[in-house]
């Protein structure tokens, strides 16, 4: 059976289950928050290391920025020290993932619909979403060479 088209045919399915609970869609969407945050979110020990590195290498452009002041050679010395601050602090910017309030995040998804933020295209979650709303099985019956049927069963009350 076809990957693709199980997928897709999953999220036609969750799309049709959903369109009619947003608040469900949103408490989903706020726990996938959760899990990327904390996927993202960089030990405290070694964020002090890279914010102590990013205060070293400010201190040596300074002293080189001085150097060439007074007319000294430096090279490509400035350059290098600045590419590397650069790529530190690219790297705390990254670290630092802002928490969303549930009052943000449907200001957020309401305009795109209802399955943003639900891992469309990654199997793994939109599984993990349908097992969150009750489906514990589908059933993909070949119907012909290029189609399939495909049943299962939901909840109908709240997610599990």
């Amino acid at each position: 059976m076809p990957v693709d088209g199980l997928d897709y045919a999953i999220r036609v399915k969750l799309a049709d289950m959903l369109k009619w609970d947003f608040d469900r869609v949103l408490d989903l969407c706020m726990e996938q928050q959760a899990v990327w945050r904390e996927k993202a979110a960089m030990p405290q020990d070694q964020r002090t290391q890279l914010e102590r590195e990013a205060k070293r290498l400010e201190g040596a452009i300074n002293r080189l920025l001085d150097q060439i002041e007074a007319g000294q050679a430096v090279g490509d010395r400035r350059k290098k020290r600045q590419e590397e601050l650069d790529t530190i602090k690219g790297k705390l910017e990254l670290a630092d993932v802002p928490a969303v309030d549930r009052v943000t995040m449907a200001s957020m998804i309401a305009p795109y619909g209802l399955l943003v933020g639900l891992g469309v295209g990654d199997p793994a979650t939109i599984r993990q979403v349908l097992r969150k709303i009750g489906v514990d099985r589908i059933n993909a019956t070949p119907m012909g060479p290029d189609s399939w049927e495909f049943r299962g069963q939901a909840l109908g009350g709240a997610a599990a």
